[in-house]
Order: C-alpha cells, then sequence, then structure tokens
C-alpha cells in the first residue's frame, strides 16, 4: 500500500507549498506514533 503512494507524493510536492508539505509530514509521523501506541497498548 505504501510504495503505491510514494511515486505520486514525490510528483505532488513539486506544487505544493513547503510549510503544506512539512505539515503533512508532522501529521502522519504523529498518526504513526498513535497508531503504534494503540497496537502496543491493545495487541494488535
Amino acid at each position: 500500500m505504501r510504495k503505491k503512494w510514494e511515486q505520486p507524493e514525490m510528483r505532488i510536492q513539486n506544487f505544493v507549498p513547503d510549510e503544506y508539505v512539512s505539515a503533512c509530514e508532522v501529521f502522519r509521523r504523529w498518526e504513526s506514533s498513535l497508531w503504534r501506541q494503540y497496537n502496543d497498548r491493545y495487541g494488535l
């Protein structure tokens, strides 16, 4: 799933402001850390 989205994201970054890209990166890290905590707690 992740591989499929890497290429379009790289292409989109050329047209998107750096502020938006960095905000997306922060959100992605936050979301992944939330998932890690959830998985650790509930053992999924």
